[in-house]
């Protein structure tokens, strides 16, 4: 479904991912481990058009899509979860997942039967569907984001560190929605720092460190790796 071949991103003078290949099949859950500064919000800032890659290759379903503009690439199925979830704090939380459907908003049957199964998925939004997004809590806000990014109708649903700040509970209320959300067929493409249990929910991951792809297996080959245990769970053998 995805295929990223040797992309580079500058910032001014600054290359931020170098020769990063990475691949991602339709159905998959595939995770994007590193610390901050490694380079995953560049990578899902360019996979969805905010961000030109300046080298490499970038494919969606079989099209080249590096110079198409955000708003194309949700046309054709990309959808990103921004980190720091970037709600309208003073809109509604049904107001902020409307707007995550606007590229389909002359469908409203499509947005309404999309809206159901956000609230499916997180009833706590159903029940507080006209308070203000700025109102919830950070958890709230997250399944909001969450929500409102797959309010497009997305094949591909990029999700960036949905579990900063959240707490151990709530994050694994979060990663088990997620994980729902790929066993019912969209594919997903998740950057975190939790890796424990990133690599649970996941089938294969890659890890970056300063914008280099440094290695890449399935996930429980990467759970049970030494180096991976060290830097990223915090525990080793």
């Amino acid at each position: 479904m995805l295929k990223i071949s040797g992309i580079n991103v500058s910032y001014g003078s600054y290359l931020a991912l170098r020769d990063v290949s990475i691949e991602v099949k339709k159905g998959e859950f595939v995770v994007l481990l590193g610390a901050n500064g490694a380079g995953k919000s560049t990578l899902f800032r360019t996979i969805s058009g905010l961000l030109k890659a300046t080298g490499g290759t970038i494919e969606f379903k079989g099209q080249k899509t590096n110079q198409l503009p955000a708003f194309k690439m949700v046309k054709l199925g990309i959808s990103q979860c921004l980190e720091g979830r970037a709600l309208f704090p003073y809109m509604s939380v049904k107001q902020n997942l409307l707007l995550g459907a606007y590229v389909r908003r002359h469908d409203k049957d499509g947005m309404k039967k999309s809206l159901a199964l956000v609230y499916d998925l997180f009833p706590v939004l159903k029940e507080k569907e006209n308070d203000l997004a700025g109102s919830l809590s950070g958890g709230q806000q997250q399944m909001a984001a969450i929500g409102r990014a797959l309010m497009s109708e997305p094949e591909l649903l990029l999700l960036d560190e949905p579990s900063v700040g959240l707490a151990p509970l709530v994050v694994q209320q979060v990663f088990d929605a997620v994980k729902l959300v790929n066993e019912a067929g969209t594919t997903v493409l998740l950057a975190e720092q939790n890796a424990h249990l990133a690599l649970k929910v996941s089938h294969r991951g890659y890890v970056l460190e300063n914008g280099r792809v440094v290695m890449h297996d399935r996930s429980d080959v990467l759970a049970g790796n030494e180096e991976v245990r060290k830097a990223y769970i915090g525990v080793s053998d």
